[in-house]
């Protein structure tokens, strides 16, 4: 019995050793997995990062891309095409010419053309075959065009023609005056002639008596006959000219400043007040940025991606009033019209519209201000701006410019004075 009891206990103690042993082995276990636990993920944070990277990304696709660029722009500032009889200052003291791009005026184009470089960095590049321009056959509009290619197209390495110079050459071509129907400041139009007159004549009919008072004044001290707001603005742009360039300004010209500027807006105005006007004015010109656009979107084969246009304050005034953006204020010199064309992430496209309009832009270019089509956002459906310009579209232009009026309305339309535009936050090209 003695033997039967002392074999019970043995095996007692050899089962509470051996749970002893095993406890003492779990909480050795707990204790070291506790130590190692940031080893432990550190090792399987880094094995799920190396398979991760080896699985094909999904990148999120750009809201919309830029496929096209469309610069339409006044020249820069240029001498007075002639000086008025009691002027104090003769025409000599312009020494590129009457009616030519001054000093001012270059570096207005070139600083112009280095900021739309600047904006468009990652679209344009230094390959000038990527770009076309056209002007006017005015020598003002040529050398605009030269200047703003100067700074928008500075060669790199490989395009570089000589060590240290900072320039290439780069074609600009022009339709001779009488046959252009797109950047021509007066083109030979006899309808739109006609038209504009009859418009004019009926304006004058009914000005304010008021309105002779500053005629007179202006005729009177200035020695040029000054019967209208056509020909307030003329002795407004010789006046303004020789006040950007620092030349005598008599005293005179200062005490009815603002009104000679709101009359030569009034005259811009005037020039295209109807839609035949516009029609005939700038109907040739947004179809031909139409027409540029849709060969882009439709894959036809087309090497230039940047199209310049180089004009007059009367082209920038003109396409303003046809798409109803015109707010009853003249083009400053160097007033550029940008035209985008996106593909949207949906695959549709769509065009946005950029008015510069710095007073200084030799200077400072300020953001430009965003036109807005009625009844269309920011970034308009293509399809939507064709529908828009449909009653501009002109199948033969020279034979409609001749032609007897054809029912194209000549009711004005009134200008909209900024409803449809607002100044853009940041200077990004929206891509």
């Amino acid at each position: 019995m003695y033997n039967g009891f002392c074999k019970m206990l043995y095996l007692s103690l050899s089962s509470l050793i051996k749970i002893r042993r095993y406890k003492i082995l779990f909480i050795f276990y707990v204790i070291v997995l506790f130590v190692s636990k940031d080893f432990v993920l550190e090792v399987l944070r880094i094995r799920h990062v190396n398979l991760l990277e080896n699985l094909p990304q999904n990148t999120p696709l750009p809201e919309r891309e830029l496929l096209q660029l469309h610069v339409i722009f006044k020249h820069g500032h240029r001498a007075p095409f002639r000086i008025y009889p009691n002027d104090p200052n003769p025409a000599e003291l312009w020494e590129e010419g009457l009616g030519m791009l001054t000093k001012l005026g270059r570096l207005q184009m070139y600083t112009v053309g280095h900021h739309l470089k600047r904006r468009y960095t990652d679209f344009i590049s230094s390959n000038p075959n990527e770009i076309e321009t056209m002007s006017s056959e005015a020598d003002r509009s040529l050398y605009s065009a030269y200047s703003l290619l100067a700074g928008m197209y500075p060669p790199d390495e490989e395009w570089s023609i000589g060590e240290n110079i900072p320039w290439q050459p780069i074609q600009v071509s022009y339709v001779p005056e009488p046959e252009d129907m797109y950047l021509q400041s007066n083109p030979n139009c006899p309808l739109y002639e006609t038209s504009k007159h009859e418009l004019i004549d009926e304006y004058e009919k009914h000005q304010d008596e008021g309105n002779k008072f500053y005629f007179e004044f202006w005729s009177n001290h200035s020695g040029r006959k000054i019967r209208s707001a056509d020909s307030a603005g003329d002795i407004y742009k010789t006046l303004s000219v020789e006040r950007d360039n620092n030349y005598t300004v008599p005293e005179w010209v200062l005490l009815y400043w603002d009104k000679l500027v709101e009359f030569t807006d009034i005259g811009y105005f005037l020039h295209f007040q109807s839609r035949l006007q516009q029609r005939l004015r700038a109907g040739p010109i947004l179809n031909l940025l139409l027409k540029r656009m849709k060969e882009k979107v439709e894959g036809k084969y087309i090497s230039k991606k940047v199209y310049l246009y180089s004009g007059h304050g009367s082209n920038i005034a003109a396409i303003q009033c046809a798409l109803q953006m015109y707010d009853m204020k003249h083009a400053p010199h160097a007033a550029t019209i940008v035209a985008e064309l996106y593909r949207e992430r949906s695959g549709d496209s769509s065009i946005r519209f950029l008015y510069f309009n710095s007073s200084n832009p030799e200077t400072v270019i300020e953001n430009p201000y965003i036109f807005l089509l009625q009844g269309c956002s920011e970034f308009c459906p293509l399809w939507f701006y064709e529908d828009f310009i449909q009653d501009l579209v002109i199948e033969d232009w020279r034979k409609e410019c001749v032609s007897e009026w054809q029912g194209i309305s000549k009711e004005i339309i009134p200008p909209q004075f900024g409803k449809f535009m607002f100044q853009e936050k940041s200077s990004s090209s929206g891509s």
